[in-house]
């Protein structure tokens, strides 16, 4: 079993803070290196700011008591392209956005009391049964079996950080999807209708690893970066091996 098999969809950090944390182009730049984002937006309750950095998308987003930075895939493609949802593969994307989100936490003016990762990866296969193959081979608390449709299956297996001593979730939901690609396609520049294409049928592994939500003390500054790639490490095994029994 290899990572590489994997194709990311997103990617994210979350910080968890007391106060309500505001963004500004200083934080974008902080963050990416560039002076000032492609979209700017107020939402409720924070901001977001958007640009192209490496390998995707990156969305950093302030809200009440939170900031999420998040990779995902680039602009839309032409519209008589057929792409599928992910940007690139899991060893590439996990790399870029770790060395991103480490760099941006050692500059976190906020005090955090919760940090997590969260990931969707996709592998795809023939058909199903394929699908159902792919999964087994990281799944061995559960039998699926060869003709299953629609499997899902979730689980938290917590862990116990070797930073402070304190718990963490390890949540994972592994699950077959399928998805029917098409197009638009332009008549003259005129009409536009849809095409599809190939029905995809893909493994589904979403990750969600965090420190406590009953937390409430912030935690050092010094150890925010370790317990950042303590929860990476655990992600990067699910990848690899699957569930850590």
């Amino acid at each position: 079993m290899s990572g590489s098999n994997w194709s990311v969809e997103s990617i994210r950090l979350s910080v968890f803070c007391p106060n309500v944390p505001t963004g500004t182009e200083a934080d974008w730049k902080t963050l990416t290196g560039q002076e000032e984002a492609e979209i700017r937006q107020n939402v409720p309750g924070g901001k977001l700011f958007v640009g192209s950095v490496g390998l995707g998308r990156v969305t950093l987003g302030f809200g009440p008591g939170r900031v999420d930075v998040m990779m995902s895939k680039g602009p839309a493609s032409p519209p008589d392209e057929v792409t599928v949802p992910t940007f690139a593969a899991w060893p590439e994307a996990i790399d870029q956005f770790d060395s991103l989100a480490t760099s941006y936490l050692t500059k976190f003016a906020n005090p955090i009391t919760r940090i997590a990762f969260g990931s969707i990866l996709l592998s795809f296969a023939e058909d199903e049964p394929g699908v159902n193959t792919i999964l087994q081979k990281f799944i061995s608390s559960a039998k699926i079996q060869p003709a299953s449709e629609d499997f899902l299956y979730r689980v938290n297996l917590p862990a116990v950080s070797r930073v402070n001593g304190a718990p963490l979730n390890r949540i994972t939901t592994f699950g077959s999807i399928k998805m029917q690609s098409g197009a638009f396609r332009l008549d003259g520049g005129r009409e536009a209708s849809v095409v599809l294409e190939e029905q995809l049928f893909a493994a589904r592994l979403e990750m969600d690893h965090s420190t406590s939500a009953t937390n409430t003390t912030p935690f050092p500054t010094n150890t925010l970066v370790p317990i950042w790639k303590e929860l990476v490490a655990l992600a990067r095994e699910n990848v690899e091996v699957g569930e850590k029994l």
